[in-house]
């Protein structure tokens, strides 16, 4: 059972919404006693014959500020490999993809890139920021000057985002893809053992995988 919101009122002569309820249930937020639990309201709400003031959890014709409950905002790290470029970002990416096109193949020398995306919004450099080379038109893939470390890709076709580089995080275990991208380019020798859904090109605009799985 809620326990009750309020407190006894041990001054008399209540005024306000208060006023007309029972005093050993008035409202901390009506009262505007320094105790109030809700100290971060998002909005009020008038409670008039609600079954909660029916159970005496708040008094009628209460102007109750609404709890809030707080979620800690994750923050990620990541950098280069002689950490001239860090970066951070607040909160969980867009998506998380393997990428298996001959152009991001090419630019970190690998069979696949792995790419997080993540909103511009979110994302900051914290010291020095990357080079930018044009791998083709109104794209960049940005890398450190210094050590050479391959750090993000961006796109006309994505303005508002970010697609960093996997490698780069601190912590390795943050963040796993949920897919392949482009396995139409995928090498012929190449395969991943995990059962994630297989796109012919991007995951977006509602496209269907080809399959879940490697290839047969």
């Amino acid at each position: 059972m809620r326990q009750p919101l309020g407190i006894k009122a041990a001054t008399p002569g209540l005024e306000g919404p208060a006023a007309d309820t029972n005093p050993d249930l008035a409202c901390l937020a009506c009262l505007g006693h320094r105790s109030n639990p809700y100290p971060v309201p998002t909005g009020w709400h008038a409670v008039q014959n609600s079954q909660l003031a029916q159970e005496g959890s708040l008094p009628l014709n209460c102007n109750m500020p609404l709890p809030v409950e707080v979620t800690p905002v994750s923050t990620t790290r990541g950098r280069c490999q002689c950490r001239a470029i860090e970066y951070a970002f607040e909160g969980a990416p867009k998506w998380v993809m393997h990428c298996h096109c001959a152009s991001c193949r090419r630019a970190v020398s690998s069979p696949l890139a792995t790419y997080i995306g993540v909103r511009l919004a979110q994302f900051r450099y914290l010291n020095a920021e990357p080079a930018a080379y044009a791998s083709s038109p109104a794209r960049l893939r940005y890398f450190c000057p210094t050590c050479g470390t391959p750090i993000a890709y961006a796109g006309a076709n994505w303005p508002d985002e970010l697609h960093l580089l996997h490698g780069t995080l601190e912590d390795p275990t943050q963040w796993p893809p949920t897919g392949h991208a482009y396995v139409s380019e995928q090498v012929a020798w190449f395969d991943v053992s995990d059962q994630l859904p297989r796109y012919h090109a991007t995951a977006g605009k509602g496209a269907k995988p080809l399959r879940n799985g490697p290839r047969s």
